[in-house]
């Protein structure tokens, strides 16, 4: 808490286009994430410019994620009341429950 929680940036070439990864190890998704998210594509922006390359994509991954509003029962009642149950692909894909033997993948040898 109070600490930097961005803990690396990876930066990747191809194609003509800079893309990004930022690894965070705690994010506070309510209080700054869109600001954060904003200054990581504000610097990639920046760094293609400077390199004369296009802008690619940028990831954020997040090791401990926190919605920490003051109304955080009623952002989370409120999440739960807008579901709208599975869609069909996650009915359809796999029952609940099943593991990797319920896959029948046959034997490499």
């Amino acid at each position: 808490r109070g600490g930097p929680c961005l803990a690396h940036i990876s930066l990747t070439l191809s194609g003509g286009e800079l893309s990004m990864l930022a690894l965070y190890r705690r994010h506070s998704y309510v209080a700054r994430a869109y600001g954060n998210f904003l200054g990581l594509a504000r610097l990639l922006a920046f760094l293609a410019t400077e390199s004369g390359t296009q802008v690619g994509s940028l990831m954020i991954t997040t090791g401990h994620a926190v919605a920490e509003a003051p109304s955080r029962a009623r952002l989370l009642e409120a999440a739960r009341s807008a579901s709208t149950g599975p869609s069909s692909i996650e009915v359809g894909a796999r029952p609940p429950g099943s593991s990797w033997t319920d896959l029948d993948l046959k034997d490499a040898s």
